[in-house]
């Protein structure tokens, strides 16, 4: 009997230690038509805290974005297979794009991570999507934006040898971290 209580004690503290996202947290990905708990939702404001002080992975998108959309699937795929979350950004909730120079989350964001971004019509440093950050520490060690090189996915789908070097960028990204 000693056991069996002990057993269960011990299965109940391993249970109870295991990290799991709260549901309230998960990301609703159904835009992109797939169904996650490998996607946590974020807020700009918790981006940048995130970013300048955390290890992690951080995806800013939005589901109506051609590329973002494209991307996504290979994205969970790596992110299931290697049991690894990511925080998302919705850069477009509801529609509105918060991506704004009135937006001063996003201004802070901009001006941490300006070396990595591409610069706009203006030559001002803008966060495009998809945009992929992995940190350790608050030090960005990876970053990714776009899909591939030459691929417009508002013209067409990635190729299978497009296909194969998008997943090989989202599986260094992932194992950026590690």
């Amino acid at each position: 009997m000693k056991k069996i209580v002990i057993v269960i004690l011990a299965t109940l503290l391993l249970v109870g230690c295991t990290k799991k996202p709260k549901d309230d947290k998960i990301a609703d990905m159904s835009g992109y038509n797939i169904k996650s708990e490998q996607f946590l939702v974020m807020s700009m404001e918790e981006a940048y805290d995130f970013l300048t002080s955390e290890t992690g992975l951080v995806y800013f998108g939005f589901d109506t974005c051609p590329w973002c959309f494209e991307m996504i699937p290979y994205l969970n795929e790596i992110a299931e297979a290697e049991k690894v979350n990511i925080y998302y950004i919705d850069c477009r909730p509801g529609g509105n794009d918060i991506r704004n120079d009135d937006n001063a989350a996003y201004m802070k964001i901009v001006d941490f991570t300006k070396e990595f971004l591409v610069l706009d019509e203006n030559g001002n440093p803008r966060l495009y999507v998809p945009q992929l950050f992995a940190v350790v520490n608050g030090k960005i060690v990876f970053d990714h934006a776009d899909t591939v090189p030459d691929h417009n996915a508002s013209e067409r789908k990635m190729t299978e040898e497009e296909v194969e070097l998008m997943k090989q960028i989202l599986k260094d990204f992932v194992n950026s971290v590690k």
